[in-house]
């Protein structure tokens, strides 16, 4: 936008001076068909080669100016056509930072289940092992025996579920 007023500004301020000419070293002021030296309209007083040679020179200036208008209308384009491509790297660049944060708390989770469902196995296995154990031995009462299956059923299912879990994912 700044750009915009800037170029304005400038495109304003040289129209102003592009009414001054000058020709054999003096300044002549050109407005529509008219030539002006110092506010006197001098039109007439100049020859028809004069007269042609400072309408060539405003007619040069104009020129001039509209190529520089035209070249400014072109680079403000292109910083426009600029903006719109960072933005759209911009966007792309936060959708993707968007993707990764996410798989990495996906991974962060995966692992964190993993983790659970390997120590509730583990659990399984050492409450398993010391239930035989102690029914080799006949150490086990009918109750404690029910309380041993209540125990192993509960981590049985905990690991299904765990496992189960951790296939979604």
């Amino acid at each position: 936008m700044k750009s915009i007023f800037t170029c304005l500004f400038f495109f304003i301020s040289t129209v102003f001076y592009a009414q001054n000419i000058s020709y054999n070293g003096t300044t002549y002021t050109v407005k529509g068909e008219k030539i002006f030296n110092n506010s006197n309209d001098v039109t007439s007083s100049l020859t028809d080669i004069d007269k042609e040679a400072v309408f060539n020179a405003h007619k040069t200036e104009l020129q001039k100016l509209k190529d520089i208008e035209e070249a400014d209308k072109k680079l403000i384009k292109a910083q426009k056509k600029e903006i719109k491509r960072v933005k759209a790297q911009e966007k792309k660049l936060k959708s993707a930072e968007k993707k990764l944060k996410k798989a990495e708390k996906e991974a962060k989770k995966r692992a964190s289940i993993q983790k659970s469902l390997e120590k509730a196995e583990n659990k399984l296995k050492k409450e398993t092992k010391k239930y035989e154990k102690l029914q080799k031995k006949g150490k086990l009462s009918s109750e404690d025996t029910i309380k041993y299956q209540k125990k192993i059923d509960a981590l049985k299912d905990k690991v299904n579920k765990l496992s189960k879990k951790l296939r979604k994912l």
